[in-house]
């Protein structure tokens, strides 16, 4: 595969004032490497920024998330959360000890994400940029929102910036003395850096490995991933698994086959598109574990048909079930735990079932989304020498996050979207009825939930390990 990480041509170095917290003394500075493709990341949704790639404002958000997930995962209240939280990142009524300030060192030039092409029948096909062109299999999965339609001329695909690099200044206001005082701000604004760095990214989709970052302080400078993860979770008195109003820190995932970071990225996203979308589709080139038999299916041969229970349940719950599988349980979602909202569009429809959108509804209100409890990208490698390394390592980090008490679905084909009256709440999502029916994905999951089912399929097939950490739960 041609290298993602090209030389990258020198820019002219420039201040990020986006921040209303400017460091005017910095006390610590940290070069850091966008190493995956990233989109958006500006004022405007998935679109890049070209007088402000890397915005100060929108590092500062990444790192209240990820202290929240990290050094967040000691309280056991939401005010007590807030009253530190406040007194380092500020709120309404107090201002930020954290004081920081972006300079971009350099950047490649952006570039589209695919180009479409007319073949001779007049037809635009897609012409894909590096590194989704080495595993289109796995980028089409993630890469879906930036695509553009294919048949409306004037929908352009967005464009992606493949690398850059910028530092990161950081210091305190007031400033603090060395002692115990620095040290303990330290240590927990450090434990948010080393999350971000590591687990989370910059722009549009960082959950699916997009704006993947890598930084010689924070990066592990080794293959021994477990220890040093071990190591890092002590120094930091990082908590795992703690069930939180937030989102925490729970489990990880990796491979020790090591590949430069794209390939490693979509090594990781691969086993989730599989799972999601092909592994349990019931078809005789498919998945030989599974049954070839479609008795059950009911107007129509089940041989091409998934074994996920999602497009049953809306044939159902329309009344147009012309053709449905007998054994399938009704208003079952159970992949709406991988995230929301889930669009369905039925491609052979010959029960005229309009599109729908299922949602998240928290505390009785319909909420846009529900962020994936997974995510999937490269763990870059920096070696002590210092720089960038093109060495990454398939990783999956998952949070604990709480499921919504509901989910609604709408149509999506109307101006005025219906809403459809069902009775959807957390049973919808997981339910150990789930696993009982024939072939079902979830029968490795006896409390019937999509995502621990997902991690058996990974652990299983040996494709990922579980890292072991003890004394963190």
């Amino acid at each position: 595969m041609p290298r993602l990480i090209s030389k990258p041509a020198p820019q002219p170095t420039g201040h990020s004032h986006d921040d209303k917290n400017t460091p005017p003394h910095p006390q610590w500075r940290y070069n850091i490497q966008v190493v995956t493709p990233m989109f958006g990341g500006g004022v405007e949704a998935r679109v890049l920024d070209p007088s402000q790639l890397i915005r100060g404002t929108s590092i500062r958000g990444h790192l209240r998330f990820w202290w929240r997930a990290t050094r967040g995962a000691k309280f056991d209240n939401l005010a007590s959360l807030r009253e530190r939280e406040a007194a380092i990142w500020g709120d309404t009524d107090t201002p930020s000890r954290v004081q920081l300030q972006v300079r971009l060192l350099n950047s490649d030039e952006p570039k589209p994400v695919l180009k479409y092409i007319k073949n001779q029948k007049g037809r635009r096909t897609p012409d894909w940029a590096e590194p989704f062109k080495a595993n289109t299999d796995a980028a089409r999965y993630i890469a879906f929102p930036f695509i553009g339609k294919s048949d409306q001329e004037d929908s352009l695909p967005d464009e992606f910036l493949p690398f850059a690099e910028f530092q990161l200044a950081l210091s305190f206001s007031p400033p603090v003395q060395p002692g115990s005082e620095e040290n303990s701000l330290r240590n927990e604004v450090e434990a948010a850096l080393w999350a971000w760095v590591n687990f989370g990214g910059l722009g549009a989709r960082t959950r699916r490995g997009f704006g993947s970052l890598s930084c010689a302080v924070f990066s592990p400078q080794s293959p021994e991933i477990p220890q040093w993860l071990e190591e890092k979770l002590n120094s930091y008195g990082i908590l795992l698994g703690q069930e939180r109003p937030w989102p925490t820190l729970k489990d990880f995932f990796y491979s020790a086959r090591g590949a430069d970071n794209c390939t490693a990225w979509l090594n990781a996203v691969h086993p989730l598109k599989l799972f999601r979308q092909g592994e349990f589709v019931k078809s005789g080139k498919g998945n030989k574990h599974r049954r070839k038999s479609s008795a059950d299916m009911v107007g129509r041969d089940g041989s091409n048909h998934s074994l996920w229970p999602e497009a049953n349940a809306i044939r159902t719950i329309l009344k147009k079930a012309r053709y449905y599988r007998e054994s399938s349980p009704n208003n079952a979602f159970p992949r709406a735990a991988f995230g929301l909202p889930i669009i369905t569009q039925f491609k052979q429809n010959n029960d005229d079932i309009s599109g729908t959108e299922l949602y998240p509804i928290v505390n009785d209100e319909p909420r846009g989304r529900m962020a994936s409890p997974l995510i999937t990208k490269s763990l870059n490698m920096c070696p002590p020498s210092g720089g960038g390394s093109e060495q990454g390592y398939p990783f999956i980090v998952r949070l604990s996050t709480a499921l919504p008490s509901g989910l609604g679905l709408r149509k999506t084909e109307e101006k005025n979207p219906e809403v459809i009256d069902a009775p959807l709440d957390k049973r919808a999502i997981v339910n150990p009825d789930f696993t009982q029916y024939p072939d079902s994905p979830m029968d490795s999951a006896s409390g019937g939930s999509a995502i621990e089912a997902f991690l058996s399929f990974i652990t299983g097939k040996k494709i990922l390990k579980k890292l072991q950490s003890s004394d963190h739960g």
